[in-house]
């Protein structure tokens, strides 16, 4: 008789904002060890998501993406957005494609690994991104209007009027509606 044993190890990423450190936790149970500290110097560590395609973790601070394998940082990719330093860069991922999509003021950043590899130019300040995953549309919004891009070509495929000062935007995975929040209101796009 043969036993086949299967230990799951977990990897988990968490940021320290007061010291501007990032520990990276190996775990084969629910609290693990820390088993790498890395110190980032001075930012402010923000958003992160992890990319099952390559197995990275793109971490996001105020001027840089960290790209993340494993315990080592593997690239450092610098970002501008509209108020440097105090901004969070908003990103998205898409499955189908691999890229990640980044906020960088006038226009959109796709990234690759730990490369941009295209920017997207919609010439004015984007206020908020969404993207749906299940039409594959990433939706910008500037001051006064807010576009579709396919992210299959990354290409404008649309745009609307909308209310100036949208604030944050969300897609119902229920029926692809996005909620658009403005001063004063909710607009409902389908």
């Amino acid at each position: 008789k043969t036993v086949l044993s299967i230990m799951l190890l977990s990897l988990l990423i968490i940021s320290n904002p007061l010291t501007h450190w990032i520990s990276i936790v190996l775990s084969s149970s629910l609290i693990g060890s820390i088993v790498k500290s890395v110190n980032l110097g001075q930012t402010w560590p923000g958003y992160m998501f992890y990319d099952p395609k390559d197995g990275y973790i793109y971490f996001a601070d105020t001027c840089e993406i960290y790209v993340i394998s494993g315990q080592c940082i593997i690239g450092e990719i610098p970002v501008y957005t509209p108020y440097p330093g105090e901004t969070l860069p908003v990103m998205y991922y898409d499955n189908s494609t691999g890229y990640v999509y980044i906020n960088l003021g006038s226009h959109i950043g796709v990234i690759s690994g730990t490369q941009i590899i295209q920017n997207i130019s919609l010439n004015q300040w984007i206020y908020s991104m969404v993207y749906d995953p299940q039409n594959g549309m990433l939706y910008a919004a500037t001051g006064s209007s807010i576009y579709a891009i396919n992210t299959v070509n990354n290409t404008i495929s649309g745009e609307t009027s909308i209310c100036y000062g949208v604030t944050y935007m969300l897609v119902s995975p229920s029926n692809g509606e996005i909620y658009v929040a403005t001063p004063n209101y909710i607009t409902v796009l389908t």
